[in-house]
């Protein structure tokens, strides 16, 4: 069974950003993607974040060229309005991390991806790291 997971914006910028020691476990993943083993999906949002970050660091040029290549193995869920309605009356602390929860439960992922898991603690989908979720497939 194909997994579906949804990545977190630290997840795709460790790949992109080839920040190690997450670059290896993200790479993974993205492999595993490539090979039909799961299914990455991440929001609108994520995308967003991460050209913004991306483009201080290449130039908006190379930003966007670097997303065109990623888009592939990456799919973006729809984010409705009811995600930020909820997000807003949740009880977490991120506004951001509510977001991307929502947008997950509404997608109906399997898994959710992330280095900060404690920002998910009330999750009701499990969360992994990038590490743990590609050691245990």
């Amino acid at each position: 069974m194909i997994r579906k997971v949804f990545v977190d914006s630290d997840v795709v910028l460790d790949l992109l950003g080839e920040r190690h020691p997450f670059h290896t476990s993200a790479q993974r993943l993205f492999s595993m993607a490539e090979q039909g083993k799961v299914e990455v999906f991440t929001s609108p949002l994520v995308m967003a974040n991460v050209y913004y970050v991306l483009r201080k660091l290449a130039g908006a040029g190379k930003a966007r060229d670097i997303l065109r290549r990623l888009r592939p193995l990456l799919r973006i869920e729809s984010m409705h309005a009811s995600a930020v309605d909820w997000a807003l009356t949740s009880d977490f602390q991120d506004l951001e991390d509510a977001i991307q929860y929502r947008v997950a439960v509404e997608a109906k992922a399997d898994a959710l991806l992330t280095r900060n898991a404690k920002d998910f603690r009330s999750s009701q989908i499990p969360v992994f790291s990038p590490e743990e979720f590609v050691n245990q497939i």
